[in-house]
């Protein structure tokens, strides 16, 4: 694809896998779909089209769009990804759980609102892989939220009747740091064992099978005319005259392409490997909200856009339905069981039909009842995206690349669906803060054209101050931030940081600050917060402990000089090469001796005067130390520019006088090369020595100089916009 965007370009100077090509294609072979129609309050559903999509909060700049739900049902969706194919990222395994509203979608033309199409939203959205949830949000905007699947619940086609489905929710803790976040039970479909299976004949069957079939019959007939009366009596403000004349056209149009192919799907065997299908408008017509936070004005957003995406069917390999059509009911014996979640109010945001509560461990679970559930599998494609509108904190909404008037007021983040509140936001203080640096030698040629590469184009200019990269293994716990103080956080990070010179080219005045250049996390909540609101590159990632000792560890075997500490596993493919899989890999060991060594020099002042030489001067003077970020997000069409990019800056204090003192035990760190993580050459690293398994793959084993350790009470401030662009817009500042 020709570049003719006005768009700025993506900067991947850190990590080789982020060099996309400017189109995307994802395909999505041997998709296992189910569905299951729930019903839902028409009201609550508007409710959720007006916050989520049409911007009523915002009288004086709508969007000029405007969104309704056609139906009262919303779609709940269970979607099984055996090998989730993506150029330059790899394949994946995922699974996810949907709630999706048909809506009908209007375009404002000179004086009144006009029909354009049919679609579909999806404000509450969960998935299990860290990697996919990235793209997700931070391309396109579907609202990911990290889930977990127990692998007892299969999600293959055809289902298993006595097969049950699960979706567990990430929490979080606020004390654990060596554990990963708990997962609580969210989501249960369940199925009666009998459900499917086809009615057995006898003498007296037919005076109990015909009347539940009529039953059923009527009950179905009753929910459709109920849901095309509402369809038929609703008028949308605004509407001219000839309104539904369009839509109906348009209905029409759908229904004799689409509808006989849909019904053809249900039929058993009819279309098995049945090729091309015409798209229906709710694959074609993906629309969601993309947003962002700002860094300073948290309750704000520094970017939002209407994005619409399209799914392509390539192929249909089996279908039918959840349901056995004579037994004469249309829940085919399922029930979708809620559990309530106050950060994600799914039944209640949604208005979805209940038709029992039950308390359980303490809360409430909601009991719903689908009607007529089916499934397909199918194979798919996706990737094709556009922009429908956008606007900055600035500017009003612009159908183009170009920014749209000026609006010299803050737009309100929108907290409405499942990823609204998943990042933490605020002043955060943190009473138990431990960092562990170890600092790395590294060429300072390279880390200078690293820093030039990296912010090429921004109105800084950056400068290495020493040849070291440090590695920064942080612990914390009972965090709180200003944003909800009620809640705690607890987790592990490490980072690869440069101690740089910061220079503002508009008055050459000068700082150092501390440049995160990739940081891994051991929290889903965690890596969105630092890449959604502060900007800094997180991968969500495992901190292994070492295997457990054995008999294999008895005399006479030689006890190691060095025994592991962990092994930081975190989601890349490690290769270039697409087929290979994107999960997560061993990217570093670390080891420690069994005994603690001298130091060269253990007079008083050693440490302070080895952070003074590492450029940490601010830490022993004022107690605080300042990070700078590039934040940008993926345009939604263009995968390799940015729709957004901020040079974000944050300050983190101690409150207290901290410890400082020398991490005596000697300690070995092994990195591991991928083709798509070069972390050795990208940053220049000095002194490892080189190895190289049978199978071709590479590692170095790297000594730190001096370590040391400091700990005390934190407390992070806000994070300033130093400058920030959006879309086609020149560098702004905020005065």
């Amino acid at each position: 694809m020709a570049d003719t965007t006005k768009l700025p370009k993506f900067n991947s100077a850190i990590a080789n896998f982020l060099d996309w090509p400017t189109a995307i294609k994802m395909d999505f072979p041997q998709v296992g779909m189910r569905f299951y129609p729930l019903r839902a309050d028409l009201v609550r559903l508007q409710a959720i089209c007006d916050a989520y999509l049409n911007f009523l909060n915002s009288p004086d700049d709508r969007p000029p769009v405007y969104f309704k739900p056609a139906l009262p049902f919303v779609l709940l969706q269970t979607v099984n990804y055996d090998k989730l194919e993506i150029e330059k990222i790899g394949w994946l395994t995922q699974h996810e759980a949907i709630f999706s509203i048909p809506v009908e979608w209007y375009e404002w033309k000179v004086d009144r609102w006009v029909f354009k199409d049919w679609g579909m939203t999806y404000p509450f959205l969960y998935l299990d892989h860290p990697i996919s949830i990235w793209i997700g949000r931070e391309m396109y905007g579907w609202p990911k939220v990290p889930d977990r699947v127990p692998r007892l619940f299969p999600l293959r086609n055809p289902p298993d009747p006595q097969g049950r489905v699960a979706f567990n929710l990430a929490t979080h803790s606020r004390d654990r740091v060596n554990q990963p976040d708990p997962f609580r039970p969210f989501i249960e479909i369940r199925q009666d064992a009998d459900s499917l299976s086809p009615t057995s004949w006898s003498a007296g069957d037919p005076y109990s099978l015909w009347p539940r079939a009529i039953s059923g019959g009527l009950a179905a007939a009753s929910t459709i005319v109920e849901s095309m009366a509402e369809f038929f009596l609703r008028k949308p403000g605004r509407d001219a005259a000839d309104l539904y004349q369009a839509i109906l056209g348009s209905g029409l149009n759908y229904i004799t392409r689409w509808l006989p192919q849909f019904w053809t799907m249900m039929m058993p065997g009819a279309a098995r490997n049945k090729e091309n299908f015409t798209a229906s408008p709710f694959m074609k017509n993906n629309i969601v909200l993309k947003q962002f936070r700002d860094a300073h004005e948290i309750d704000s957003a520094c970017y939002q856009a209407l994005v619409k995406s399209e799914i392509s069917i390539n192929r249909l390999i089996g279908a039918g339905v959840l349901f056995n059509p004579l037994s004469g009911d249309t829940s085919g014996g399922v029930s979708v069981r809620i559990h309530n979640i106050d950060t994600q109010p799914v039944v209640q945001a949604l208005g979805l039909e209940v038709t029992e509560i039950t308390e359980e461990r303490g809360g409430f679970v909601s009991t719903l009842k689908p009607f007529c559930p089916f499934w397909w599998s199918l194979d798919l494609s996706y990737g094709s995206a556009s922009v429908i509108c956008w606007r900055s904190k600035t500017t009003k909404y612009s159908l183009t690349e170009d920014p749209g008037p000026p609006a010299p007021r803050r737009n309100d983040y929108v907290k409405v669906g499942s990823g609204a509140l998943e990042e933490i936001a605020g002043v955060e203080k943190i009473p138990n803060f431990l960092m562990r640096v170890m600092p790395l030698k590294a060429d300072l040629d390279k880390l200078k054209k690293l820093c030039a590469g990296l912010f090429l184009g921004v109105p800084y200019t950056f400068e290495p101050l020493v040849p070291y990269v440090l590695l920064i293994a942080d612990q914390f716990s009972q965090m709180s931030t200003s944003d909800d103080p009620k809640q705690g956080w607890a987790d592990s990070e490490l980072r690869f940081v440069i101690v740089a010179k910061c220079l503002d080219q508009r008055d050459d005045a000068e700082s150092v600050v501390i440049l995160p250049l990739i940081n891994f996390v051991g929290s889903e909540w965690n890596a969105i917060s630092q890449r959604e609101v502060n900007g800094r590159f997180a991968l969500a990632s495992e901190f292994t402990p070492p295997l457990q000792h054995g008999m294999q560890d008895l005399p006479p075997v030689v006890t190691p000089a060095y025994h592991r500490l962990f092994s930081l596993r975190t989601s890349i493919c490690p290769s270039l090469d697409e087929h290979e899989q994107t999960r997560r890999w061993t990217l570093l060991d670390l080891d420690a001796a069994a005994a603690p060594a001298p130091t060269a020099d253990e007079s008083p002042d050693a440490v302070q005067q080895w952070l003074i030489k590492l450029g940490f001067a601010g830490v022993l003077r004022d107690q605080n130390f300042v990070g700078l970020s590039l934040k940008q997000f993926r345009d939604a069409q263009f995968a390799d520019h940015a729709c957004y990019q901020a040079l974000v800056q944050v300050e983190r204090k101690f409150t207290s006088k901290p410890e400082i003192e020398w991490i005596r035990e000697p300690l070995k760190i092994t990195i591991h090369e991928f083709d798509t993580m070069r972390i050795k050459d990208t940053f220049g690293l000095l002194g490892g020595v080189s190895h190289q398994s049978p199978d071709g793959r590479k590692w170095d084993v790297f000594a730190p100089e001096k370590p040391f350790w400091v700990r005390g009470a934190m407390e992070q401030g806000l994070g300033v916009n130093l400058c920030w662009r959006a879309a086609a817009m020149e560098w702004q500042r905020d005065e």
